[in-house]
């Protein structure tokens, strides 16, 4: 029998990175989305071994209504994985950044997350003691640990998402289920790439809006050159998850090969 998994956020980017390389393993995978139209365009594109179900990690009752498409798709089985991959940002300063956006990052970034989490447990720790308990996925970032001026509220949502990992691993360790993080460095997504003049004009009347364009000129040049393909991490992340033991927290990036010619390369590189 096919293992199945569940992606959120799937409509592009890393998410729909994820799920072609899975569908691709010969898993089954569930993937959220945030309306029905975008669902059926990508169950028709993908196959058979997709199904999307309509959930906004910002609304509860919206994740619990997902629990009757959830379980039709997984006729029986367990979850293997949930990856908890959904998510946004934009650039502000953080002493002009309206505290309503502070709140719905957070909310999408964090409360959404364990939202997920306490909606979909039930598949991860099956009441059959012969099926192996789920793993936990929680996709954080470098920004995780490190600061990153002008997006300083998704910086600290993923220091908040690191903390809430660490704490659920230790409180789902009964049921026998894994959470571990991965951390990805830059990746060429519509995430980053969806930062535009515009966000930054909506503080041109600040000290902070020169600073802010010469950000968007480094997000486009620099940081877009050295950033990888969903297709480098999305490897790199595959086989983190299909380790038989998982270590609790990855960072994945591109790294320089010894010498002075050593090629580049994506990995994943355990740390604490």
């Amino acid at each position: 029998m096919r293992e199945a998994v569940l992606i959120t956020g799937v409509s592009s980017g890393i998410g729909l990175g994820m799920v072609r390389r899975f569908l691709s393993s010969g898993y089954d995978v569930i993937g959220s989305v945030r309306s029905a139209d975008a669902g059926r365009e990508l169950e028709k594109t993908l196959g058979p071994g997709f199904s999307s179900v309509v959930f906004d990690l910002t609304d509860e009752a919206s994740i619990a209504a997902a629990h009757g498409p959830i379980t039709a798709a997984l006729a029986g089985r367990p979850l293997a994985v949930l990856v908890n991959n959904a998510g946004a940002t934009e650039m502000a300063p953080l002493l002009r950044i309206p505290l309503a956006d502070v709140r719905r990052q957070f909310e999408t970034l964090v409360v959404g997350q364990l939202a997920v989490v306490q909606q979909l447990i039930r598949y991860l720790s099956p009441s059959d003691s012969s099926r192996k308990p789920g793993l936990i996925v929680n996709i954080s970032s470098v920004s995780g640990k490190n600061p990153n001026p002008f997006f300083g509220v998704y910086s600290a949502s993923k220091h908040a998402l690191e903390g809430l990992s660490k704490t659920l691993r230790i409180e789902v360790q009964p049921l026998g289920v894994r959470v571990i993080v991965i951390a990805p460095d830059s990746i060429s997504t519509p995430l980053w790439q969806k930062q535009e003049t515009a966000h930054a004009d909506r503080y041109k009347d600040a000290p902070e809006h020169r600073r802010l364009l010469d950000l968007l000129e480094y997000i486009r040049g620099p940081i877009a050159e050295r950033a990888m393909s969903v297709e480098e991490f999305v490897d790199a992340f595959f086989e983190v998850v299909t380790m038989a033991n998982p270590k609790d927290r990855y960072t994945i990036k591109r790294t320089k090969g010894p010498g002075p010619f050593g090629k580049t390369k994506v990995r994943a590189i355990e740390e604490d």
